[in-house]
């Protein structure tokens, strides 16, 4: 019940939102305090579950190349947005993420290069805090399921990254590299360039 309920509420919100993400958080936030607090919960414990699904190596793989590089909390993101884009986009991701990804995303000069959005996670706490006056990271369901992203994030962090560091990914995952990863830094100058107040005289 919880997995339908959980997509039926994701899908909807991405067909109304689209990639408008400050659109997407207030809608989700929205219909997530029309539920009762217990339902909310149970919301953002089948998320962790969904990250523990989505920790591959190959999801890390194309995170990474995607992202120019791995920074802390970068993966997690990643994950929130993989799943913020809707069920069958995350499903068809995690049957093969390298091609599927080659195949679905295009980040044009000047878009922000990063797929990341943590404020996706950010909906479900905030939504629960209001509703119950409650913090949510101390729910004990939440709290274990979180503990076991955790543990699968550490493992994949020791076997990823020296493949990364030894240059290994770019070798293994041409597509993501050539179309991603030696494009991220100019695309990121660009970004912040477009981001950045005139400085020209008027």
């Amino acid at each position: 019940m919880i997995e339908r309920d959980f997509w039926l509420l994701i899908d909807a919100v991405k067909q109304a939102a689209g990639d408008d993400q400050q659109k997407y958080v207030a809608l989700l936030e929205k219909r997530l305090e029309a539920m009762t607090s217990d339902s909310i919960r149970r919301h953002a414990v089948y998320l962790m579950q969904l990250l523990q699904q989505s920790s591959t190596e190959e999801v890390w793989a194309a995170h990474y190349l995607i992202n120019g590089g791995y920074e802390e909390w970068g993966f997690e993101d990643f994950r929130y947005w993989l799943v913020a884009q809707g069920k069958q986009f995350f499903y068809d991701c995690l049957a093969n993420p390298a091609e599927f990804l080659c195949e679905q995303v295009n980040i044009e000069e000047g878009d922000n290069p990063e797929l990341s959005f943590y404020e996706f996670w950010s909906a479900f706490k905030t939504a629960y805090e209001r509703k119950s006056q409650r913090n949510l990271c101390h729910t004990y369901d939440w709290l274990s399921e979180y503990e076991k992203v955790q543990q699968a994030e550490f493992s994949l962090e020791e076997k990823m990254r020296p493949l990364a560091q030894e240059y290994k990914l770019r070798k293994r995952y041409p597509a993501l590299f050539q179309k991603f990863f030696q494009n991220f830094y100019y695309r990121l100058q660009k970004y912040q360039e477009q981001q950045s107040p005139s400085t020209e005289p008027a």
